[in-house]
């Protein structure tokens, strides 16, 4: 009950951040921006506690697998995610990025956890990969042209998130504790951004930046981190991982209202295939690998 909970509220705040973030990148604050807001709110909040528990953490995991993870889910993942969505609408990326990931962790966590999939997850896993091709058809067909080059954007970033994902429960690192380590190692980008691009800061009107300050940084940044690596402890990788395949519903829904993106009968089709494909994943148990 209570990893379906913390599930939900990342699809909600996932979804408004797909949202916030299209917004944008089709304006001044676009993704080397938004990394750096990320870096920011949510590592200043972080920093304290990773400063107090970096001995035990590096005794426990070592540095190597540290940088690792921060390197899967820090700023070059922004930065990349985020691009894409200069080429293609919110709704695009909410979709093609969590479902083309619940199938990538599905083969992750097989391989690296020894969890092969359910017949019910094979279904529901079909059944995304239906219900993503509804939802994405007109960047398909060409209502959003050149939304094409986003894609490789967004399946780079859904296998950095699918192997986060899958490395939190094999390394056994704790929700906070992964959170507080992405946050702090990320720091370091904030001063290369500012001689970089820091002006642009200076050009965003004050509400969008602290729009942009709250939903990178302690919304999705530290909340909804925390949130999903303790939902992949209670509910396994593969599940939590495929939760978030709920995000094309919430953001092609979000864009429509917020943003204006097209909405059709076929999109809606989709989004109701996706949610019963994301059922069944949930519902239907893996099956251990017995050595």
């Amino acid at each position: 009950m209570l990893g379906g909970l913390l599930g939900l509220y990342c699809v909600l705040m996932w979804s408004s951040h797909l949202v916030v973030s299209r917004m944008g990148a089709l304006g001044v604050l676009q993704g080397p921006e938004q990394a750096s807001l990320r870096a920011i709110g949510s590592g200043l909040i972080l920093l304290p506690h990773f400063l107090m528990t970096r001995r035990r953490l590096v005794a426990q995991h070592g540095w190597p697998r540290l940088i690792v993870l921060s390197t899967l889910v820090g700023p070059v993942y922004a930065l990349i995610f985020v691009t894409g969505m200069t080429f293609a609408p919110a709704s695009h990326a909410g979709v093609i990025t969590p479902s083309s990931g619940a199938v990538i962790t599905t083969l992750f966590a097989w391989r690296l956890l020894g969890e092969p999939p359910s017949q019910g997850r094979i279904i529901g896993l079909a059944m995304i990969v239906a219900g993503v091709a509804l939802i994405g058809w007109d960047g398909i067909s060409g209502a959003y042209p050149g939304a094409w080059r986003g894609i490789p954007f967004f399946l780079f970033a859904a296998t950095c998130w699918s192997l986060f994902t899958v490395l939190l429960r094999r390394w056994n690192v704790g929700g906070l504790d992964a959170t507080a380590t992405v946050a702090s190692l990320s720091l370091p980008y904030v001063p290369i951004h500012l001689l970089w691009r820091g002006q642009r800061f200076l050009e965003a009107p004050l509400g969008e930046l602290l729009l942009q300050l709250a939903m990178q940084g302690p919304l999705t940044g530290v909340l909804a981190s925390i949130a999903y690596a303790r939902a992949v402890w209670l509910l396994g990788a593969a599940p939590a991982s495929t939760i978030a395949s709920l995000v094309p519903a919430g953001a092609t829904t979000m864009g429509w209202l917020v943003l204006n993106e097209a909405l059709s009968m076929r999109q809606l089709a989709g989004m109701a295939v996706c949610v019963s494909g994301v059922l069944c994943v949930v519902l239907m148990p893996s099956r251990r690998r017995t050595e």
